[in-house]
């Protein structure tokens, strides 16, 4: 292979390597994920989601001293200042004292901006807001539960409480759905540069292919998310299990329709979809509104 291809095959390779260390969320079918639109705080106002358990995937409770003792370079990308996470994380510790038994996972914003936690949010949460003008904590009454992948909750604040709607139903948007076909379909059709010599036949199979698959892998996610759960576990076996019936679909697939224009469809299936998993791991950290 990397004779034969030289350096961009040694490329793929390194890719496919490099896939078997990144944690799964970088296949590009839907993550789940939380979105709270908020209104009515003013300036300086500031949200983040409290979770009912410790620890959960790769996420674990935060306190004061995690974010004394983080390097400086991390807040230059951080959206809010240091002094903000360590007033959650105190007033976190606050309520714990109080007995509420809630935990702060660092996901913090401004209320001018569109909250997003976009991997592994916690199953089941409750909403702190900061009004820092007044140094007033808010906590929602409720406890939330997000829905298998993509919750919107709108986070209205009216005559000093807060008044939380679910309006999940009413925002399915196909962009990233879209999105992710047409990555897909971009890196799967560069990696068949290196096995195939491009027709009018193979471009609109290796499309049509992608199109299909992805159909597949995003409502068999959705369904088995809603059947099991989408606890890290269930999710890493189902999304394995769907991406080596894939490869092997893909595989026979080309090898009927295309097999005298591409050479060694298995090899082929395999590269595509390691490296498009690849680039979908540097999409979702990129762009993570597209991979909820």
């Amino acid at each position: 292979m990397i004779r034969k291809h030289g350096i961009p095959g040694l490329a793929i390779m390194l890719a496919f390597l490099m896939c078997m260390f990144i944690p799964v969320h970088a296949d590009t079918g839907p993550k789940p994920s939380l979105t709270i639109r908020c209104g009515g705080f003013g300036d300086n106002a500031y949200i983040t989601v409290l979770s009912t358990v410790k620890e959960y995937g790769p996420h674990q409770a935060l306190d004061a001293v995690d974010f004394q003792i983080r390097e400086k370079e991390w807040y230059d990308y951080a959206p809010v200042e240091k002094e903000i996470y360590i007033a959650f994380a105190n007033e976190t510790q606050r309520l714990n004292e109080a007995g509420e038994k809630l935990y702060f996972w660092g996901v913090v914003s401004s209320c001018d901006t569109e909250y997003l936690f976009g991997y592994w949010p916690p199953e089941e949460f409750r909403i702190l807001i900061w009004l820092q003008d007044t140094d007033e904590f808010i906590l929602s009454e409720e406890t939330y539960t997000r829905q298998a992948f993509r919750t919107v909750l709108k986070c209205d604040y009216t005559d000093g409480r807060i008044k939380v709607k679910d309006i999940s139903s009413a925002d399915i948007t196909g962009k990233g759905f879209l999105f992710r076909i047409l990555l897909t379909i971009a890196v799967e059709y560069a990696v068949g540069l290196l096995f195939m010599k491009y027709t009018s036949r193979s471009r609109l199979t290796v499309a049509a292919v992608n199109v299909l698959t992805q159909v597949i892998l995003n409502v068999c996610l959705s369904l088995a998310a809603l059947r099991l759960g989408t606890g890290m576990p269930a999710y890493v076996a189902v999304l394995v299990f769907l991406e080596l019936l894939i490869i092997l679909a893909e595989s026979a697939i080309y090898r009927k329709v295309i097999g005298e224009e591409l050479s060694k469809p298995l090899m082929y299936s395999l590269m595509a979809n390691a490296l498009s998993f690849a680039a979908g791991y540097i999409m979702s950290a990129m762009l993570p509104s597209l991979f909820v």
